[in-house]
């Protein structure tokens, strides 16, 4: 069995079938494999891009990845039993 990968997620949680919204589930993934995945998906994005990150466990070690970048971000919170971060690129 294979690493697993970063995925995205089919369901919208945030901005509908917006495709300029980034949706990432890193629910199976465990450090470090879940920051360089998030930090690969997010490197080229543009002002004012939208990420919604889905996670099992709790997803603080994303923040620091999401504020180097640029983005600002809603604190966790759990919806529906995950945990969502929403954030934007400044």
């Amino acid at each position: 069995m294979g690493t697993p990968t970063c995925q995205e997620v089919e369901n919208p949680v945030s901005g509908g079938d917006d495709p300029s919204v980034i949706k990432l589930d890193v629910s199976r993934l465990r450090q470090p494999e879940a920051s360089k995945l998030v930090e690969a998906r997010i490197w080229r994005t543009r002002e004012g891009q939208r990420v919604v990150i889905l996670a099992d466990r709790d997803p603080s070690f994303l923040l620091a990845i999401l504020a180097e970048h640029g983005f600002t971000y809603e604190k966790p919170r759990e919806e529906d039993g995950v945990l969502v971060i929403r954030a934007v690129r400044k």
